[in-house]
């Protein structure tokens, strides 16, 4: 049985990650804490994200892809605040389920979505869409964003 090249470097990447995941103990880089070794943490997460590198090539075109490709920094800019907020609201439950960071996570991403495509729709420049400039509405968010924007 012969697996193509791509496929058992995958394979042995991921295999490498998970071997120094194991012995590296436990990540948190929210906490600045990367296992036991430093040098450990880098080559697995090289290993895992060279990885995911090599699978994503191989995954098709899809809306989903497109999406979550244009709105990455949207995202990255604003889950942050959005964590902090439920943090602070089901602080109680973080505590007692550790699980419920998955569950926040999950929420995190369905509350962002629907953002994420209004944002598209009433500010498309703020997502590098110069095309779209003309609407009036995009105008007025564009003024009250820089004016927000300076007094921040």
């Amino acid at each position: 049985m012969s697996f193509p090249k791509n496929t058992l470097i995958c394979v042995l990447l991921v295999l490498s990650g998970f071997a120094v995941w194991l012995y590296n103990g436990r990540v948190s880089i929210h906490a600045n804490k990367y296992g036991e070794d430093f040098l450990l943490f880098l080559i697995g997460a090289l290993a895992t994200s060279i990885a995911t590198g090599l699978v994503s090539i191989k995954l098709p075109h899809t809306r989903l892809f497109e999406f979550v490709g244009k709105n990455t920094l949207f995202m990255l800019g604003t889950h942050s605040a959005l964590m902090s907020i439920i943090n602070n609201l089901f602080h109680d439950y973080f505590v007692k389920y550790p699980w419920f960071y998955l569950v926040q996570a999950v929420a995190v991403y369905l509350i962002l979505t629907p953002v994420a495509f209004a944002a598209n729709r009433l500010i498309p420049w703020a997502n590098g869409n110069p095309t779209s400039r003309k609407s009036a509405l995009t105008k007025v968010f564009k003024f009250i964003s820089i004016g927000v924007a300076g007094f921040v």
